[in-house]
């Protein structure tokens, strides 16, 4: 009778373990899979520190300007522009990831990331010092002379649509009031590592952060043929302005990288301005299509205000002088 028992428990037992090892063989399968799916993402997305080599006004937008290509000047006399362009001081912090960074081995979004506790310090120090939140949207009314400068202004990018804006930005944002432009990959929405659409739906509902794009598949537009450049540009806009119902009218250029066919595709589908990677504060009329940004890089308190008071273009208004200062 114990040996019956034995066998009993004994046979009672396989179908356990093979159970086991099988959910062993397949957690083993999803990590896998998981990494496949992680460097396929990362492959698709490309490398984002590019961004940190566009750091000047490329030379056939340089000298298309400087031969009377102006942006935005559709109420205002050309020459007038070229002569007396409308420039204001507002600083366009740029960010990507705002997290804390999981996988130690992950180094391009180590280096792109902030902790949100540094960026609600950051914002808690810009409000304490009386600076007011705007978003791309109303900077470009502002360069149009639509619309008046508040105190202080300072406008707030977080460019891809990570899904952490929405779990650790978007709290933030809310919390203290802030206005901020976010830039939507059209084509990732969904991806595990994005919002998807009810999360982009629901944040331009709230009407607190303005949704921009930033093409459909976060596409290299610098040299790209005109129909593929037209479809990044256009479908990514009609995409989001059918999901949040409002229109889309700012740019962020992915890897800070554009030419003049570029900048004209911009225009032509209706945006009213496009952000770059080239640091500086100076925001000029003539620069509506390629604004300049700045990296916090964690700044705060006294550090990151005195950094803002101090900082200028590394560009220069070219268009009057024609040297750089």
């Amino acid at each position: 009778m114990a040996r019956k028992k034995r066998n009993s428990l004994y046979i009672s037992w396989k179908p356990a373990a093979l159970a086991g090892v099988a959910m062993v063989l397949l957690g083993f399968v999803w990590i896998g899979a998981g990494r496949q799916r992680d460097a396929a993402y990362r492959k698709l997305l490309g490398d984002e520190r590019i961004e940190v080599q566009q750091n000047t006004v490329p030379p056939d937008v340089r000298q298309w300007v400087s031969e009377g290509g102006v942006l935005g000047a559709n109420s205002i006399d050309t020459f007038t522009l070229r002569m007396f362009p409308i420039m204001i001081r507002v600083p366009i912090l740029m960010y990507h990831y705002v997290e804390y960074v999981k996988d130690k081995g992950d180094t391009i979004r180590k280096s792109l990331s902030l902790a949100p506790y540094t960026f609600e310090e950051e914002v808690k120090t810009l409000i304490g010092a009386g600076y007011t939140f705007m978003t791309n949207a109303e900077l470009a009314d502002a360069l149009s002379g639509k619309i008046t400068l508040p105190d202080k202004p300072i406008v707030l990018t977080f460019d891809d649509g990570y899904r952490d804006f929405y779990t650790d930005v978007y709290p933030i944002l809310k919390k203290y009031h802030v206005k901020a432009s976010a830039y939507i990959i059209s084509g990732f929405l969904g991806y595990p590592n994005n919002m998807d659409a009810s999360q982009v739906r629901q944040i331009a509902d709230d009407g607190l952060v303005e949704i921009g794009a930033h093409t459909v598949n976060h596409a290299w537009l610098k040299g790209m043929n005109e129909k593929e450049l037209v479809y990044e540009v256009d479908q990514c806009k009609k995409t989001l302005e059918r999901l949040t119902g409002k229109p889309v009218v700012s740019f962020a250029y992915p890897y800070g990288v554009f030419d003049v066919p570029a900048i004209q595709a911009l225009a032509e589908a209706g945006f009213t301005s496009a952000v770059s990677t080239i640091p500086g504060v100076d925001q000029y009329q003539t620069h509506r299509f390629f604004l300049y940004r700045l990296r916090p890089g964690g700044r705060t308190g006294e550090s990151l205000l005195s950094w803002l008071e101090g900082i200028k273009n590394e560009q220069i208004s070219y268009l009057k002088t024609g040297v750089k200062e």
